[in-house]
């Protein structure tokens, strides 16, 4: 599983009708270079020291918009948190119960006809989210 190809992030933004301020530029690059699913706080707190004005408001909005625009997948991890991918081809990921992380799992050929779907509705994707216990939490367990 790999980051989208390198295009300008600016032109990316531009091509789905985002104004490329600073601060969108800043958030969507950390997306683009990370595979950890990190959630808004997260993202805030890696961009804080280099942009010392940026609020989470900022970070929480911008972050809904990438979605809205199709750059950011939003990924359910545990209960309370949401977390953004910036690969956003159809993907499955593994979701351990242990440490919470998330990992991206590989493609997925799953298509709506492979579901019993009620009929008169409309897909916007499928999302594959497999759960069980990392190696990390499996050898702590062991012990």
């Amino acid at each position: 599983m790999t980051l989208p190809a390198k295009v300008k992030t600016a032109d990316r933004l531009n091509q789905r009708g985002i104004k490329p301020s600073v601060q969108r530029l800043a958030i969507y690059e950390n997306l683009l270079g990370r595979l950890d699913h990190p959630t808004a706080d997260c993202v805030w707190e890696d961009l804080i020291e280099r942009i010392p004005t940026l609020s989470r408001t900022t970070v929480y909005t911008t972050l809904n918009l990438l979605c809205d625009k199709g750059l950011v997948l939003v990924v359910l991890g545990d209960c309370d948190k949401i977390h953004f991918d910036a690969i956003t081809t159809q993907h499955a990921h593994f979701i351990c119960a242990g440490c919470k992380c998330i990992l991206n799992v590989g493609e997925t050929s799953l298509v709506a006809e492979d579901f019993q779907i009620p009929k008169g509705t409309k897909i916007m994707g499928i999302k594959v989210c497999i759960s069980g216990y990392c190696v990390q939490c499996l050898k702590e367990y062991d012990r």
